[in-house]
């Protein structure tokens, strides 16, 4: 049986408190207000986060060039 079934099984048969609940939307809206903001562009570059290949960060940088 997968374990998002006995998970929402086991919600259903005793209801997370109102607390949690309120978390859990808090969390939602808040994601759902941050991927929104930068799909509109209004994401400040600060808070962006720069790719990088599989390799990490300068494993595969520019060979050296012997100095002359």
């Amino acid at each position: 049986m997968d374990l998002w079934w006995l998970r929402m099984v086991m919600w259903a048969r005793r209801r997370p408190s109102r607390r949690l609940l309120f978390a859990l939307v808090g969390v939602a809206v808040l994601v759902v207000v941050v991927v929104g903001l930068e799909r509109a562009g209004w994401w400040p570059d600060w808070a962006s986060a720069d790719r990088i290949g599989r390799r990490g960060p300068g494993i595969h940088a520019t060979p050296l060039t012997p100095s002359e």
